[in-house]
């Protein structure tokens, strides 16, 4: 096959003879070796082809045509290592296949995935995060650009159910809107409420004197606010804060302003108590005590300020006050001490807090020693008021606190037959003793028979816990004993370590397990073990600190790694930088372990310059991608353009533009591996198109006056055209050299047809239609090989060439004559043989 391709490149054969002379295989490879064009082939075809090619031209184009998976892995496993050009062809085709499945595979995964995700969001309940995820889903199936019309179902449907939970809950919170705002309206009406009252208050106390029709409209203002204050808890229920201070200023009206009233017309006025209170000769303790009671009922009006006959009130009880002998006025600063603490208890109850209000109510029981109760009628119906109120809130607790301790005792009793851990177990038994003390609180004189029921339970739970402790006693002596053979292996470690040639591994390694082994000897006694820890301590901070001054050396080492490294960034081959930062990396493993706090610093430091090293790289790398992407579509053009050219009209008059586009393709940069193949093939075969174009063409324009000579026989033979202009035509003629003498037949074509004339015509038909290679009608067969035993015998060689064709044609056209039809039917069988002949 070889000495073929040698032979037809001399010239010594037509291609497209010997490719149709040749079997189907060999055939095949010969017109891929010459470049001829190539009819689809099966795979098995191919994959024969990769093997038996006789030129490495053949195999690679082979090779770049098989496709199936299957046998591109047969055949990479066959050439490896035996043909490196093949292997890196079917290589690069097995990887393609595998990627592109692999983005397939990838696509898919992440279709089903996005659409289990909206599935589950259309079953799950709402959560804040809810619309934010459904969007995220909705553009990331948009980028999927889902094709199937089942799954693009599925979505919407997903979607649509996650779109109606939304707008329910859109719809629920625009409620909840309107609600919050009907409760901050009715927040806001009640506070104005409470400052109408308190400044309505305020303005009544300015007043020197109080008539009982002003008292008479304070009742129906008092009766018209609070009727207001229940229509704003239609909408919100007013809170604990906002209820007292109601309740405070509601009380003031009720009680404050009516007993202001009876003082004042007790008194006169407030002048009138003013006087009395400055008179020497009066007596007016009745008369402070009661003033002081009251003004402390109203000292929460006060806080921005006391109106002018509240002044004056105070500033005569304070001067009446220091104008009494001292043991009246210890007398009297008890009994207002007496009275501020029963207050502050008795509101301790109404706050629900038994142990402040039992607390404070022991303090009156202190006060009270040595003071005549009988004297002050006033303070003993305050302890009344106060002793009852906390009778009865000790009584609600004790009745409220009864269920729990009673649930305690069960679930203590329980306990008992629990199979827990003693850990655990007693955990359980502390946890449930302080829920105790916490209910006991305030009621410590109640429910002393629960309280020993419980205690006596909680002695029995414990029991099981009792001999586990005593184990962990025996546990952290053993663990203490471990502990000072941890100190003295650290000792005696510290005492071999060769601090010339510290291996900083195994010394991390030691005190890492030194450490760990401290750990695990645990529990221990506290006290014993302190001494021991304090060695622990010393020998592992002198091992350390001895360890930590090598780790610095390291240290050092690797910061000047990190340097080389940063100068690395000045580098402009990114290549080569990341080659040298490999280098360093390699370099920083044996450059020396420091602190792990230190190295994690380091480290960092390192991994972000290397990492922008790389990232450097990555960013050449896409540049070049998108360079060679830029070739590949640059080439694309070019061998476009050049496949354009040869369908050109004048193709003889574009081949400027030919050489300018291969100059051009050969200027253009690098070309991708993967395309690089198919792209050469693609332009060696537009530029085998285009030249076997431009042949046909020149080969058309020489042949020409051929044409125009046979023309013009065809006319001298059948037209009516005189002799003189026949005689014209030809001198008008480029006649070719061998056709010279065709001018003497001019008499003989103008003569009756005759037999003889039409068989020789016949016959030189055949003769030609042999040198050319072209079949001739089965009828001719017996004369065909006639005239092939004649040429033979004669010693006419089987070599054709110009001059042997062109002398044939010129005994053709020179056969006397013949009928019009019969030269016809031949001369288009001669045209024929001379067509193929010129292809």
């Amino acid at each position: 096959m070889n000495s073929l391709v040698e032979a037809i490149g001399k010239g010594q054969f037509s291609a497209a003879e010997a490719i149709q002379s040749l079997p189907a295989d060999a055939a095949l490879m010969l017109a891929i070796q010459l470049d001829e064009a190539v009819s689809e082939q099966s795979q098995d075809i191919w994959v024969q082809l990769v093997k038996e090619g006789f030129t490495a031209k053949i195999r690679k184009y082979a090779a770049s045509q098989v496709s199936d998976p299957e046998q591109l892995q047969t055949l990479v496993k066959a050439t490896k290592g035996k043909d490196k050009a093949v292997f890196r062809i079917l290589q690069e085709t097995l990887e393609s296949q595998s990627e592109q499945l692999k983005q397939i595979q990838q696509r898919t995964k992440k279709t089903d995935t996005v659409l289990q995700a909206m599935k589950r969001l259309a079953e799950a309940p709402y959560e804040p995060m809810y619309e934010a995820k459904v969007k995220g889903l909705i553009e990331q199936w948009r980028e999927l650009d889902v094709a199937e019309d089942a799954l693009k179902t599925d979505f919407q449907s997903a979607q649509d159910a996650c779109h109606v939970k939304i707008e329910a809950v859109k719809a629920v919170e625009q409620a909840q809107r309107a609600e919050v705002e009907s409760l901050k309206m009715a927040d806001s009406n009640r506070q104005q409420l409470i400052e109408q009252m308190t400044n309505e208050l305020r303005a009544r106390l300015s007043a020197n004197e109080m008539t009982d029709e002003e008292l008479h409209q304070d009742q129906h203002l008092l009766a018209d606010v609070q009727h207001q204050w229940r229509e704003t808890e239609q909408f919100s229920k007013a809170s604990r804060d906002e209820t007292r201070a109601f309740q405070k200023v509601c009380t003031a009206f009720e009680i404050s302003l009516p007993k202001y009233r009876q003082i004042l017309a007790n008194n006169g006025s407030v002048d009138g108590i003013i006087s009395k209170l400055e008179n020497p000769d009066t007596e007016c303790d009745a008369l402070l005590h009661e003033v002081d009671d009251w003004l402390h009922e109203i000292d929460f009006l006060f806080e921005t300020g006391k109106p002018e006959p509240i002044q004056k009130l105070t500033l005569s009880l304070e001067k009446y006050q220091k104008s009494l002998e001292e043991h009246r006025r210890q007398e009297i600063g008890k009994v207002r001490a007496i009275r501020t603490q029963l207050r502050r208890c008795l509101s301790a109850v109404e706050e629900g807090s038994i142990r402040r209000a039992s607390g404070l109510y022991h303090g009156v029981e202190e006060k009270l020693k040595d003071f005549n109760l009988d004297q002050h009628p006033g303070i003993k119906k305050q302890l009344d008021e106060t002793t009852e109120a906390i009778e009865k809130l000790r009584d609600w607790q004790s009745y409220a606190v009864l269920p729990k301790k009673q649930a305690l005792i069960k679930k203590m009793e329980a306990l008992i037959h629990q199979s827990l851990d003693p850990e655990s177990r007693a955990n359980t038994i502390r946890d449930m003793q302080d829920e105790w003390k916490l209910l006991s609180r305030g009621l410590q004189d109640h429910q002393q028979e629960l309280w020993e029921t419980f205690h006596d339970l909680a002695q029995k739970a414990y029991e099981p816990c009792r001999e586990y402790f005593s184990e962990q006693r025996n546990l952290r002596e053993v663990n203490l004993g471990r502990r000072k053979e941890v100190v003295e292996q650290l000792r005696t470690y510290s005492e071999i370590i060769n601090w010339d040639e510290p291996d900083i591994r195994e010394i991390d390694r030691v005190l890492q397990a030194a450490r760990n082994d401290w750990r695990h000897y645990s529990p221990v006694d506290r006290v014993a073990n302190k001494d021991i820890q304090k060695t622990f301590d010393q020998l592992h901070r002198s091992i350390m600190d001895k360890l930590r001054a090598e780790q610095s050396v390291f240290r050092d080492n690797k910061l000047a790694i990190i340097e080389k490294a940063k100068q690395l960034l000045e580098l402009d081959d990114a290549r080569e930088a990341t080659e040298q930062a490999k280098q360093l990396q390699q370099q920083w493993k044996s450059a020396g372990m420091v602190a792990r706090k230190n190295e994690q610093e380091l480290w960092k430091a390192f991994r972000e310059v290397c990492d922008e090293l790389f990232e450097r790289r990555e960013q050449q790398i896409k540049e070049f991608k998108t360079d060679l992407e830029s070739h590949k579509t640059e080439a694309e053009s070019i061998i476009k353009r050049i496949g354009q050219l040869s369908d050109a009209d004048q193709i003889l008059e574009v081949q400027s533009d030919f050489e300018k586009l291969k100059q051009a393709y050969d200027q253009v940069g690098t070309l991708p591996k993967s395309h690089y193949t198919k792209l050469s093939r693609q332009f060696k075969d537009a530029c085998s198109k285009y030249q076997r174009a431009v042949r046909q063409a020149e080969q058309k324009q020489s042949d020409r006056h051929w044409i125009d000579l046979i023309n013009w026989v065809k006319q001298a033979r059948f037209s009516s055209e005189s002799l003189d202009a026949l005689q014209a035509q030809w001198a008008q003629m480029d006649v070719p050299e061998p056709a010279r003498s065709l001018t003497d037949c001019l008499s003989v074509w103008q003569q009756a047809p005759d037999e003889v004339n039409q068989t020789r015509l016949h016959e030189k038909t055949v003769d030609l239609e042999i040198l050319t290679g072209v079949e001739s009608p089965e009828a001719d067969s017996k004369m065909r090989m006639n005239l092939q035993v004649q040429r033979l015998s004669e010693g006419i060689g089987s070599q054709t060439d110009d001059s042997e064709i062109d002398r044939v044609v010129v005994e053709w056209l020179s056969v006397g004559a013949v009928s019009e039809d019969f030269y016809a039917e031949m001369e288009h069988r001669m045209k024929q043989a001379r067509t193929q002949y010129l292809k």
